[in-house]
């Protein structure tokens, strides 16, 4: 079974953004040198298994249109590679028209556009980074209303955020937040913990570092999560989302202190952002001596999970809805006597 994962592209002019689908694929070093996303250029699928399926997990890149123009009339907007990505196979231009089966949002160096002051705010009002939030929100919204998996991280989880409410918030250059959270990008420090992060129980999030996962349906049998869990986290952001907590407080499913690590739509099946990388964390992360990649790897391995699981259903219901209307038309050809209604 191949599953299908949407990765928006990340037009910050780095020139391997839009290859942060790699994090879903990758199975070793996530670099090769400093700048560099890929270990090798091997695009070969990452597999998850789902009771006794074995599934392929396979990234497409994400680039809408109004993204495509916007980048035409901006200065030096796109990295050179540009129609490399638009030329590749995995390329799609509508979220609706992908026929994915999640959606995964990946970091970025730039401000959200409701954050106030902050680091490379400058560049929000470039007319090709305004197309890359509204397409990521655009693609959020379509998710949720579709059911379909969500999984937000860093920069990424700002525009989910922002789809449920929260408002971005910049650090304090000299807080102690930003001391704690506002880590180099860069394989040597994404590698090293941190902090550590608290997961809320009985939240959504938490049960996805139970190794009995079985994905998409789970959310309606979660079990027994009474435990808070603390783990520790790579960290490479300078700001936070800030919700309502008189209306949003079951949104929030991790915290470093006063920082919300991690949110969640606890009215969707899956729709879950996080402020470290877990993408990165997967390979290595080193506490001391200790390598804490373990639920890391198992929090990356659920979402993809979670998505196999929801083609499946798909899968059924389109299955059922096929069996229905033949059954439909045999009645109503028995009823006619042999002539099928047109209106079937």
């Amino acid at each position: 079974m191949l599953i299908r994962i949407a990765v928006p592209y990340r037009s910050d002019g780095r020139g391997k953004g839009h290859d942060n689908d790699l994090c879903l694929l990758e199975r070793g070093e996530l670099w090769t040198g400093e700048g560099s996303y890929r270990a090798s250029n091997d695009r070969g699928p990452r597999f998850v298994t789902v009771g006794s399926q074995q599934c392929a997990i396979h990234a497409v890149t994400l680039i809408s249109r109004h993204l495509y123009d916007a980048s035409h009339t901006s200065d030096g907007a796109l990295p050179n590679n540009w129609q490399g990505v638009t030329a590749s196979p995995i390329y799609c231009e509508a979220i609706d028209a992908a026929l994915i089966d999640g959606l995964f949002v990946p970091g970025g160096p730039t401000a959200h556009p409701s954050q106030e002051g902050g680091r490379n705010k400058e560049k929000v009002n470039k007319p090709w980074e305004t197309a890359r939030h509204a397409q990521e929100e655009d693609a959020i919204r379509y998710c949720r209303d579709q059911n379909i998996p969500v999984f937000a991280i860093c920069g990424g989880s700002w525009r989910l955020a922002a789809v449920l409410g929260a408002q971005i918030v910049g650090f304090g250059p000299s807080s102690g937040d930003m001391r704690t959270h506002n880590k180099p990008f860069n394989a040597e420090a994404l590698l090293v913990s941190a902090h550590d992060v608290s997961i809320e129980s009985n939240t959504h999030l938490r049960q996805l570092f139970d190794s009995d996962y079985r994905g998409y349906l789970a959310t309606k049998e979660r079990g027994p999560q009474e435990s808070v869990l603390n783990i520790s986290v790579n960290s490479s952001h300078w700001a936070k989302s800030v919700f309502d907590r008189d209306e949003t407080a079951t949104r929030v499913s991790a915290l470093s202190g006063n920082v919300a690590e991690g949110y969640e739509d606890q009215g969707k099946h899956f729709c879950i952002g996080v402020q470290w990388h877990p993408e990165y964390a997967q390979v290595r992360l080193m506490r001391g001596d200790e390598d804490e990649s373990a639920p890391h790897k198992l929090l990356m391995e659920n979402f993809m999970r979670a998505t196999a699981a929801r083609h499946a259903a798909v899968t059924i219901q389109r299955a059922v809805r096929e069996w229905l209307k033949v059954q439909a038309t045999q009645s109503s050809s028995q009823a006619t006597g042999g002539v099928v209604l047109e209106q079937l």
